[in-house]
């Protein structure tokens, strides 16, 4: 007879609860970017800015004038705003220009607004493509490890946060190296927590006499 801890059980449904709600944002928030594009695309003409629901600082939608450092400078300065919306229109204006394929901090600055809206699977998408355009890019590896860490990807993150702490071998920045430090700690945390709340099965077994 083979049963399951209650507390295990409420911890899974919790989990996938989670990540339903995660796919219908990420799913709301493409559709919102798609049907930007598709405005723009049928009247190119249209102005490349408009206002916020405040009317405070313009937000690009569609095409821009800008290049791609201002763009991405943009982007940066509406992130350390808060509006990180604003910021994710910005970037993803940015990875449009043809400079954006040379270049990882784009995609990872992406990654990086994603995650503080709690969006893991996006932001884990944008920090592998930063990836696959410098492979030793740390803080990548840094923000996808987090993304993980969220996702349940345990053994993932591990491996990201090793990583990350390969491509800091040459440099002399002990700052990162602590925040690096910090998140392989993170993460053993989070195995352990796993290991524990995971699901536990008694078997009866039944001696059978000679």
């Amino acid at each position: 007879m083979i049963t399951q801890n209650p507390a295990a059980s409420a911890y899974e449904a919790q989990l996938r609860i989670r990540r339903e709600g995660e796919e219908r944002t990420n799913a709301q928030q493409d559709l919102n970017l798609w049907l930007n594009d598709l405005k723009s695309a049928v009247n190119p003409t249209s102005t490349a800015l408009k206002r916020t629901a405040k009317g405070s600082d313009p937000v690009v939608v569609g095409k821009t004038s800008l290049t791609f450092e201002e763009e991405r400078l943009r982007g940066n300065d509406f992130f350390a705003k808060g509006k990180y919306h604003e910021a994710i229109q910005c970037y993803t204006l940015c990875i449009g220009h043809q400079d954006s394929s040379s270049t990882p901090v784009v995609y990872s600055n992406r990654a990086m607004t994603h995650l503080k809206l709690k969006n893991w699977t996006n932001a884990e998408a944008d920090a592998t493509e930063a990836l696959s355009i410098d492979p030793n890019h740390c803080k990548s590896y840094q923000r996808r490890c987090v993304a993980r860490i969220s996702l349940g990807k345990l053994r993932a993150a591990m491996m990201d946060a090793i990583a990350a702490e390969d491509c800091l071998i040459n440099r002399q920045d002990t700052k990162l190296f602590g925040e690096v430090k910090g998140l392989q700690q993170k993460v053993q945390h989070a195995l352990v927590e796993a290991i524990q709340q995971a699901p536990r099965r008694k078997i009866c077994v039944q001696l059978v006499q000679p």
